[in-house]
């Protein structure tokens, strides 16, 4: 056992810094602060389509007179709304500009009303984008991993890494019978007609990059944990025909966590949870929704290590929500 847990942090440490290699735009030096985000979008599966919307709120540090957001140039951006009014707005490339007198402003609300067909994923998560995947009934079985290019693949935002929003709704509508689980705690599903709307909510600082999507005919279950902090809720999303397996598999979450917390400290993000969710690609650590793809196999997809006794996408994910998740960058003046 000691040979593996030594085998593991080297692993670890090989590896923990992947995460940084992001698409980053730093801008004004620090001027404003990226406070909350509410993205709103309607999933269009037949398509391969988003529409929607993303709320986004500053703070105003000093005088600017510019703001730049990112955004893959796929889309189109149908309007730009700041404080409930609509503005001009220039498109380059990847960018949105917004060229204002913002001095009689101290707090910025803007809304980007958006729609196009998100980058699809050569090699997630390696080469990044959303994966389109069938299960094995034939239903669709999406997610998104977009750690080196970043979030602008998917949705309009600030794409600066060390000013992550501080918390963030997501309101993710998909027709039936389809789920969809996303970062922190699911609020509410409201239904209309033929479709769901499933709304998230994240209580703790987020990068950009690690919100994320997975759309499936999930089955959930759930369990939990005494740690550090408290009880710590544990659910898991899988497709049907791999329930009773994953029940079998994932049992070595609970005192993985409880060694990672002797480790490291308590588990950052009480406050939204702790998630595993069966993903068409094989991992990424969106933080408190962690994808998974390992196929409940031990090592490396049952290859490497040869000899391993754990599943090494579910320890080397999960430790990401201390280091890469919580422990991130910031700005140095």
């Amino acid at each position: 056992m000691l040979r593996h847990i030594i085998l593991f942090i080297y692993l670890f440490i090989f590896n923990v810094f992947h995460c940084w290699g992001q698409h980053v735009n730093v801008l004004h030096d620090n001027c404003y602060n990226f406070t909350h985000s509410h993205l709103e979008l309607e999933f269009r599966l037949s398509e391969k389509k988003i529409i929607g919307s993303n709320e986004l709120f500053f703070k105003k540090e000093c005088h600017i007179d510019t703001f730049v957001f990112d955004l893959h140039s796929h889309f189109i951006v149908d309007s730009v709304f700041l404080q409930n009014a609509k503005i001009d707005f220039s498109r380059f490339s990847d960018s949105i500009m917004i060229v204002n007198d913002f001095s009689r402003l101290d707090d910025f609300v803007f809304k980007i009303f958006y729609q196009g067909f998100p980058p699809i994923a050569k090699n997630p998560p390696w080469e990044g984008g959303f994966v389109w995947g069938k299960d094995g009934d034939g239903l669709d079985w999406v997610g998104v991993a977009c750690q080196q290019e970043g979030a602008y693949l998917w949705w309009p935002n600030h794409e600066d890494l060390s000013d992550e929003p501080d918390s963030m709704k997501m309101s993710f509508l998909v027709e039936k019978p389809y789920y969809i689980v996303s970062n922190g705690r699911l609020e509410n599903i409201i239904k209309y007609n033929q479709k769901r709307l499933f709304e998230w909510s994240v209580n703790n600082p987020i990068n950009n990059y690690n919100l994320t999507v997975n759309i499936g005919n999930y089955y959930h279950f759930y369990d939990t944990i005494v740690g550090d902090s408290g009880q710590l809720d544990l659910d898991f999303y899988v497709l049907p025909a791999n329930i009773n397996v994953a029940k079998q598999h994932f049992m070595q979450v609970k005192p993985m966590l409880h060694v990672f917390e002797k480790l490291f400290g308590p588990y950052p993000f009480y406050e939204d949870g702790y998630k595993l969710v069966e993903t068409p690609y094989l991992g990424m650590e969106h933080q408190s929704c962690i994808a998974y793809g390992n196929k409940f196999q031990k090592g490396y997809l049952g290859r490497f290590p040869g000899d391993i006794d754990f599943d090494f996408i579910i320890i080397h994910e999960t430790a990401h929500e201390w280091w890469g998740n919580s422990v991130s960058m910031q700005h140095r003046n």
